[in-house]
């Protein structure tokens, strides 16, 4: 069984009736994840994103004991060589909750925006017949309000 490929110009011209179904029965969601499946975009949940994030958090979890642990060690003494000491690794754990927080922005925010995308894409694919239920659009509002 064979799929065909739809062109930009194809969802505009289905009709669709109650609850976003087309005449062949499927939904606007039921065509999108059929659509994802067709340009192979990698299934982020599979890859390393998962990871990464993961890794992110520990370092900011490290690298904040790291600071906490070493202002401790510093203040304890009055040996000014462990003191430069404990500033080091101060500054180690802080440079990890740094690299830490960059890392879990970047693949937390990847996940939003790949669904910001989708969700951007389904509508300007839908066009503005789909966008409301009756089929009208304000007069008010222009294409930026959309996005």
């Amino acid at each position: 069984m064979t799929e065909t490929s739809t062109t930009a110009a194809a969802p505009a011209a289905e009709a669709t009736g109650p609850a976003g179904r087309t005449e062949a029965g499927e939904t606007r969601a039921d065509r999108f994840v059929r659509q994802l499946a067709e340009m192979r975009i990698p299934d982020p949940s599979a890859g390393r994103a998962l990871l990464w994030l993961r890794v992110g958090v520990a370092l900011m979890a490290a690298g904040l004991a790291a600071g906490v642990a070493s202002y401790f060690l510093s203040r304890g003494t009055t040996d000014a060589l462990a003191q430069r000491d404990a500033q080091a690794a101060g500054i180690a754990g802080v440079c990890g909750c740094i690299v830490g927080s960059a890392l879990y922005l970047r693949y937390t925010l990847a996940n939003v925006l790949r669904f910001w995308f989708a969700r951007l894409t389904l509508s300007v694919e839908a066009g503005p017949a789909e966008a409301r239920p009756d089929g009208a659009e304000p007069a008010d509002r222009t294409r930026e309000d959309n996005d």
